[in-house]
């Protein structure tokens, strides 16, 4: 269940080494079994956090090519 908070967070984030316009997501584990994301480029706008399996999911059917029509 994602949830939109914009408290300010003591969370370590982290991006992609792949990232190299600036412009991507950032992630961090707020709790165990959870993960948060926000835009790099607007860090104050807040986050979504999502249960492991969620993200797990997510980035299965990222690799699977299920987004590539959203290009």
């Amino acid at each position: 269940m994602p949830s939109n908070g914009s408290e300010p967070s003591p969370l370590t984030w982290h991006k992609s080494s792949h990232s190299q316009c600036g412009e991507c997501l950032e992630m961090a584990i707020p709790a165990q079994g959870f993960i948060a994301v926000r835009d790099s480029k607007n860090r104050d706008a807040g986050r979504l956090t999502y249960t492991a399996n969620e993200w797990n999911s997510f980035v299965q059917r990222v690799k699977a090519g299920e987004f590539d029509s959203f290009r």
